[in-house]
């Protein structure tokens, strides 16, 4: 039986990676072990790491304070490479390990595809001779990564398109999403008429720390100037506890939703967004959104100095200058405040930025056309087809 393995370090990895799962049991069933999480796991993966319990670092400060931990689940992850001996290895994401894991399944003969790369693009382009030496095809997800590899010399990636164009969905027809709107509103015990916007602090213990004082003091400000508009915060389910108790303790009463973040985020008038996933979310669901994000200190002073990029949301990478972007000290409260109200009420602001963004999903759907992806419909499924390509 052929044999496959996966290196999930993410949340979001492994719900992507779990499609492309999927996509590969469709034809003769291969056998599927790796790093992953729950959604892998649903999808037939055999997870020898929990990715949840033992991946997701995010900062320098974590990674170093998660040492021992990273390193077991190197060890875990080499040791399946050298007994289990799989025909393919994919990586996905999680970038400094995996381009390490790569060259250990490259020493043992394994061919090796990545999936959703590193941002090569942000910072430490010099990583791009691993991929050369190590990484037998790369499947990237945004459209400017192919040309970006090719000009710093490799030749085998391929655009497949990215995991959203197939999974989120809105109406093209706007009577039908506003029907949609209605009953989502009422369902959750809100009012259709009113306006919402809503707020995303994160979904890592560290990042809603650093940000949640600041949203709850930005609807206070909000909310005593505009008590007619209703607010609205996201929360993961690992940090909803955290968010419950400092609600609690402030006259701000944002409505607080734990799940149905999506469909939060696709019914909203506008958004306030932390940078990351879901920056790119807003733009497929065509929801107006400033991104604001306060790193620790050590994070501020490396990114400063050492990324090449000024411009942080992906959206702004994919089309400069599209979302305003509140950093650090320029995310305050009474900042954050200002841009709700210009969100909602510059009717001028909100049909650029809605246009703006359509431009940013159409180009996110787009895929190169080779012949190995005949009959494919999804991103995933083109993915599945390269990783066959490599057995």
């Amino acid at each position: 039986m052929t044999k496959i393995a996966f290196s999930v370090g993410e949340p979001s990895g492994d719900e992507h990676a779990a499609r492309v799962a999927r996509a590969l049991l469709k034809g003769p069933p291969p056998e599927l072990r790796g790093m992953g999480g729950r959604a892998m796991r649903a999808a037939g993966v055999e997870t020898v790491v929990d990715c949840e319990k033992h991946g997701s670092l995010m900062g320098f400060s974590e990674v170093l304070l998660s040492a021992s931990d990273v390193w077991q689940t190197w060890k875990a992850m080499r040791n399946l490479l050298r007994d289990w001996r799989p025909d393919v290895l994919v990586l996905v994401d999680y970038a400094d390990f995996n381009l390490r894991l790569a060259r250990v399944a490259h020493e043992l003969g394994i061919r090796v595809l990545y999936y959703i790369t590193p941002q090569l693009w942000a910072w430490r382009s010099g990583r791009s001779r691993n991929f050369e030496r190590f990484v037998d095809r790369a499947a990237v997800i945004f459209p400017f990564e192919r040309p970006f590899f090719e000009k710093l010399g490799y030749k085998r990636a391929t655009h497949v398109g990215h995991p959203f164009s197939d999974i989120l969905e809105r109406e093209e027809d706007a009577a039908i999403e506003r029907q949609l709107r209605t009953a989502f509103l009422q369902e959750q015990g809100l009012s259709p008429e009113r306006k919402l916007i809503s707020l995303f602090p994160g979904s890592r213990k560290g990042e809603v720390r650093r940000h949640i004082e600041v949203s709850l003091k930005a609807c206070e400000i909000f909310q005593a100037q505009h008590p007619e508009v209703q607010l609205a915060l996201g929360l993961a389910p690992a940090v909803a506890p955290l968010v419950r108790e400092e609600a609690n303790a402030r006259n701000a009463k944002p409505l607080l939703f734990e799940g149905k973040s999506l469909d939060l985020l696709r019914f909203s008038d506008a958004a306030l967004l932390k940078s990351g996933t879901s920056n790119l979310q807003a733009a497929f669901y065509g929801t107006p959104f400033s991104m604001f994000f306060k790193a620790s200190r050590l994070s501020e002073f490396i990114v400063t100095n050492f990324v090449g990029i000024k411009q942080y949301s992906i959206v702004n990478i994919i089309r400069q200058g599209t979302v305003t972007e509140l950093l650090q000290d320029a995310a305050s409260p009474e900042a954050l405040a200002k841009e709700m109200e210009s969100l909602l009420f510059d009717e001028r602001r909100r049909s650029e930025l809605q246009r703006t963004l359509r431009e940013v999903r159409d180009s996110l759907k787009s895929h190169d056309q080779l012949p190995e992806f005949e009959g494919c419909l999804t991103e995933a499924e083109r993915t599945a087809a390269m990783i066959r390509s490599l057995l």
